[in-house]
């Protein structure tokens, strides 16, 4: 397998120039691995025994003569090429290739000194490179690298030119020099410009120089280009086109400052002013991008106008100076998102430069995005007034809710319908709260009551007995009341009395005929237990008899354990002694039994149709809505057990079918109800009393509102007979 070719490249730093263009062609032209020790060895390389590895690995061997390789000072040079020259006669008796290849850069060197510097290198064929470097004497040097061709076989060198023995003469090399820069010829100008600014008589030489400089720049040599430039200008400072090119040098390298200042010197160097107009341009352009160099760019403006006052394009770079920091301050308003700022940037602009399409459009674009950020502004904190309002409103903080309100309402106007109706909640939810809140205290008032009438009376309630409207009470002396809820029976006619046309079970003394009733109330429920025992307690009512000739259980012990039931075993006059109690107890004289008409309105009279019921809830028969001998327990029930079944008559009273008769104040006739024919009369003691509402020991037929039954005032057994309660006036009557 053949090794791939690499090269050494052995030179002087003074030829360096020259040696970087053949590497860069050897390396990326032909793709040829190199050494070239100034991109090569690095800081810390053992670097001698580096270069000695590097030459015994390559398979070819460069050597750049010059002066300066071949001077005796050059001691690296001598010792790589006689390493490279013995490894090569080694190689060569075993019949392998080492290629070695002289190239002279330098034309005055002569084949003596390259004998004394190396004998055995004039039995190789030596390429001479001096003014160019010509492609098919490049790809003839890649050949022999890369084995392809013996280092015998290489062109012959090309004599030395014959004006050779001229470039002795100073004058007659700086002029070579000048011809070669003419042509283009870097290479060739930067070596004989190299020499030639040393010798006796072109020191001084600025033209020499400036060629010298010019053939280094174009060679690439920047650094030298520029020091050779400053030699230049240094012996002949009024070169207006050295300065040029040394500030266009400085504007390539970035250096914005320098280049200025070569500008600023170019200037001064002429009076032409075509010439001063162009050099403006050039230091306008070096100038114009660097925040540091603004005040020159206003200068230098101001020159050029002052040289041509009516130049198209140099008025437009004053008005672009112009409008740079106005481009800057609206650049910086848009980032910022400062509409306002952005728009004064605008009209700034729009007053420099009236009909600008260009800054149209920013004014038409900042103002749109303007209403579009405060329509996004407006949204954001309406929706963040709505989250306050929401907040204030379920902590029932009402002055921050309206406070939430009035600010929005400044945003969107007082006329918008959802903050309207955000106002308007906040009322109804104010209210609705208050009347929670006295709801409560009333809840923990009745509790209080409640758990105060307990005590007092020795009891305990049910929670659903309190629910259904009791009212609880302390006398003065501590003593235990309750109420009962009540209905309130407007004043006016009503029908009495049953139609046998629409009710077959009509009886004869159930005469149909109007009534008229003045207003009145009367009580949603019979008497309770609860409320009788009250009574007791007070000392103001008998114990009722445990007694029941129909074998029924109405002990009262066995009442105690129902409180809420019907209290029963109660006789009329039980029932006056109540009533007296309990007008006394709660100050209130209007306390009484209904009469029987009275009773009777209350419990089937429908206003709105202008019919009395059959019964409460209708004129059909549903035995789920009464407590009968039908579908009852066969005893008492307690009060409003009905009510969800729909037991209740047209002004809301319950337990008027079934459940126990209820005494009226009525004396019991025959014939049709009149008030004033004495069965209203208190002072009867001895006549026999309405009886309504039928009981659970009875059927449906005594559970009809227009029943009547009647019993002596003594009348009381069976556990069935109880009271319910009437008043008047009605508060508010008048």
């Amino acid at each position: 397998m053949s090794t791939p070719p690499r090269i050494f490249v052995s030179h002087s730093h003074w030829d360096a120039a020259i040696c970087r263009r053949l590497v860069q062609y050897l390396r990326t032209t032909l793709g040829i691995p190199v050494f070239y020790d100034e991109s090569e060895l690095h800081g810390g390389d053992e670097w001698l025994q580096r270069i000695q590895h590097e030459v015994v690995g390559a398979t070819a061997f460069i050597v750049v003569l010059s002066r300066h390789s071949v001077d005796a000072a050059a001691v690296w040079v001598r010792q790589e090429t006689n390493l490279a020259l013995s490894l090569a006669i080694e190689a060569e008796k075993t019949g392998q290739r080492r290629p070695i290849i002289p190239i002279r850069v330098d034309p005055d060197l002569a084949m003596p000194a390259i004998l004394q510097f190396a004998p055995l290198l004039t039995l190789r064929q030596i390429v001479d490179f001096f003014e160019s470097m010509p492609d098919d004497r490049l790809a003839d040097v890649a050949r022999v690298a890369r084995g392809e061709a013996s280092d015998q076989a290489l062109p012959a060198a090309a004599p030395a030119p014959a004006q050779a023995q001229a470039y002795v003469d100073a004058r007659d090399l700086a002029r070579q020099t000048h011809a070669a820069v003419e042509r283009q010829q870097w290479a060739l100008g930067m070596t004989l410009g190299a020499r030639a600014v040393q010798m006796p008589g072109n020191a001084d030489d600025a033209t020499l120089w400036g060629d010298y400089a010019q053939a280094l720049i174009g060679w690439g040599e920047a650094d030298e280009g520029l020091r050779a430039l400053r030699e230049a200008l240094r012996r002949n400072p009024k070169r207006t086109d050295y300065w040029q090119m040394q500030a266009q040098l400085l504007r390539s390298r970035g250096d914005v400052a320098d280049a200025s200042a070569a500008w600023d010197e170019a200037f001064h160097t002429t009076v032409a002013t075509d010439l001063r107009l162009a050099i403006l341009r050039e230091h306008l352009a070096t100038v114009r991008d660097d925040p540091a160099q603004q005040r020159q760019v206003r200068v230098l403006i101001g020159l050029a106008l002052e040289l041509a006052p009516g130049d198209a394009w140099w008025l437009g770079q004053r008005v672009a100076l112009e409008m740079a920091p106005i481009q800057t301050r609206y650049d910086a308003a848009l980032t910022a998102q400062d509409w306002s700022a952005a728009l004064d940037a605008c009209a700034t602009a729009l007053r420099i430069v009236p009909n600008d399409a260009s800054w149209q459009e920013r004014q038409r674009t900042v103002t749109a995005r303007r209403s579009a950020a405060a329509a996004a502004e407006q949204a954001r904190l309406l929706d963040d007034l709505r989250q306050r309002y929401d907040a204030a409103l379920a902590a029932q903080n009402w002055s921050a809710a309206q406070g939430s309100v009035t600010e929005a309402q400044r945003l969107v106007g007082p006329a918008d319908a959802q903050w309207a109706a955000r106002q308007t909640r906040i009322a109804s939810a104010r209210d609705e709260a208050e009347r929670r809140a006295r709801d409560e205290a009333e809840r923990q008032r009745r509790a209080q009551l409640w758990l105060g009438v307990e005590r007092a009376a020795g009891i305990a309630l049910s929670e659903r007995y309190k629910d259904l409207g009791f009212v609880p009470a302390l006398t003065g002396a501590g003593r235990a009341v309750i109420t009962p809820p009540l209905a309130t029976i407007p004043a006016g006619p009503f029908l009495m009395g049953s139609d046998n046309q629409r009710d077959s079970q009509a009886r004869v003394n159930e005469v149909l005929h109007e009534v008229t009733l003045g207003a009145y109330q009367i009580a949603l429920f019979p008497v309770t237990v609860a409320e009788w025992v009250c009574a007791l307690r007070a000392g103001k009512v008998k114990q009722p008899p445990d007694k029941s000739p129909w074998g029924i259980d109405i002990a009262w012990k066995t009442q105690l354990t129902r409180l809420d039931h019907p209290i029963v075993n109660v006789s009329w006059p039980d029932a006056q002694a109540y009533l007296a109690w309990l007008r006394e107890a709660t100050g209130d004289n209007g306390w009484r039994l209904p009469t029987e008409a009275e009773w009777e309105k209350a419990a089937r009279w429908d206003a709105a149709t202008k019919t009395a019921r059959i019964y409460p809830w209708g004129d059909s028969w549903d035995q789920t809505k009464a407590n009968t001998l039908e579908g009852g327990p066969k005893t008492t029930t307690p009060v409003g057990t009905y009510d969800e079944r729909g037991d209740a008559s047209p002004y809301g009273c319950h337990d008027l079918a079934g459940n126990v008769w209820e005494w009226t104040s009525s004396l019991y006739f025959d014939e049709a109800y009149q008030a004033d024919n004495r069965r209203e009369d208190s002072t009867n003691i001895s006549g026999s009393r309405v009886l309504r509402g039928g009981s659970w020991r009875l059927d449906s037929l005594y559970a009809r509102a227009a029943y009547r039954d009647m019993d002596g005032p003594h009348g009381h057994d069976g556990g069935f007979v109880g009271i319910r309660l009437a008043r008047v006036p009605v508060p508010g009557s008048g």
